[in-house]
């Protein structure tokens, strides 16, 4: 990998193709940002004795502390313009200094493996487990994942910007840890004050429905509707109670209290009815007209 000046911009002739495919990518994906350094000579070579390509060769081998021993400590933060063939431009946005990277860790560290376990395990709380960042999540270093926690823990800027600044593994993970408890503790206090606020303006509602003819409705019911009224606050919104005792009063309070209707003893009529809207059933009718007959001969129902 080596540099050509051309019209003020960087040409990278790039030799190896994984980093050529990768600049690739970036670039199709409209993400053309790239930060450059320069690769130092190794021990004991010069640029007169080897050449840039040998002398760069072993460069995609490192990792870790290896690769930034080699690299200049000060480099580019630059746009990629083009790619044409091996030759990639880039234009320089700004400088970038290499400060440190994350301390090395065991990955095969009880306590780490541990610790990461709690983390997912709250993502998953706060996400829902059918995110499609969970598989993203599932697959992540723990350094990514102490970080990726932060993110999504929404939290304030200078608490992820100590889970930034901190270079141990597992200090990372436990600090993303806290906050991400603390984040679902906000969460429940905050669903906990919703709920509350639509269950009392639920009751406010039954409570407006009962004021047009509350001076109707016999004091039995309206006691027993107040004592529904106060169940309902006490009940949690996804609980089978609460669906029952909801209905229950929008039932009671949908009722026309104090509304009655001329009563209609017409047999006939009602068997005209009952014959026209309902087909068979021929007992449940007798059953009706018997009703209506007794409640004739009475005077009421």
């Amino acid at each position: 990998m080596g540099f050509e000046e051309e019209t003020g911009d960087r040409v990278l002739n790039d030799e190896d193709p994984k980093l050529l495919a990768a600049l690739q990518e970036s670039y199709a994906r409209h993400a053309p940002y790239v930060g450059a350094f320069l690769v130092k000579d190794e021990p004991g070579t010069g640029p007169s004795l080897v050449s840039g390509f040998e002398a760069e060769k072993n460069i995609y081998d490192l990792k870790g502390k290896e690769l930034l021993n080699r690299l200049y400590e000060v480099g580019i933060h630059a746009k990629i313009l083009g790619i044409q063939g091996d030759r990639v431009v880039l234009v320089a946005l700004g400088r970038l200094r290499i400060m440190e990277m994350d301390k090395p860790y065991n990955k095969d560290d009880d306590v780490i493996k541990a610790t990461s376990f709690e983390v997912k395990s709250a993502l998953r709380d706060v996400l829902n487990t059918r995110s499609f960042l969970m598989t993203y999540i599932d697959n992540s270093e723990f350094p990514r994942l102490g970080d990726l926690g932060a993110v999504i823990s929404r939290v304030k800027n200078l608490q992820c910007q100590q889970v930034l600044e901190e270079l141990d593994v597992y200090k990372r993970l436990k600090l993303t840890l806290e906050l991400l408890k603390k984040s679902m503790e906000i969460s429940k206090i905050q669903e906990l004050v919703l709920e509350t606020d639509a269950k009392t303006a639920l009751s406010a509602k039954f409570r407006d429905k009962l004021e047009g003819n509350k001076d109707q409705i016999p004091l039995h019911v309206l006691q027993f509707i107040n004592k529904e009224l106060s169940k309902l606050q006490q009940f949690e919104a996804s609980s089978i109670e609460f669906n029952e005792t909801h209905n229950y009063l929008d039932w009671l309070t949908a009722l026309p209290w104090g509304i009655y209707s001329d009563e209609n003893f017409d047999v006939f009529q009602a068997k005209k009815i009952l014959d026209e809207d309902h087909y068979g059933l021929a007992d449940v009718k007798e059953r009706i007209l018997e009703f209506i007959a007794f409640g004739k001969h009475r005077g009421t129902t």
